[in-house]
């Protein structure tokens, strides 16, 4: 893998990222109020981050070792892909353990 197509895989999952945040925030809100929730909504947003971690998983894959190891921004908060995917995953998991 060249130099701009390592680039052009980190701009992707910046981009991916960028979704991935709302989508976190509104299961991460929906967990802290558990009394009050939307089960259907809360289903499709933890499909669609299931998706989105997938299609990122998929360009690590098909990328370079550089990118794995990139930094990333979440929140204004540098982290690793494995500290994202793990965030992602908790959030899910103990969203579908309240479906």
């Amino acid at each position: 893998m060249g130099f701009f197509s390592n680039y052009n895989a980190i701009g992707r999952i910046n981009a991916l990222i960028k979704q991935l945040e709302p989508k976190l925030d509104y299961i991460a809100g929906e967990l802290q109020y558990p009394y009050s929730i939307n089960k259907e909504r809360l289903r499709v947003e933890c499909g669609t981050v299931s998706v989105l971690m997938s299609e990122i998983a998929d360009i690590i894959q098909s990328s370079g070792r550089s990118v794995f190891l990139a930094p990333y921004y979440f929140k204004g908060r540098k982290m690793t892909i494995m500290d994202l995917h793990g965030i992602a995953a908790s959030l899910v998991q103990q969203a579908e353990e309240l479906l």
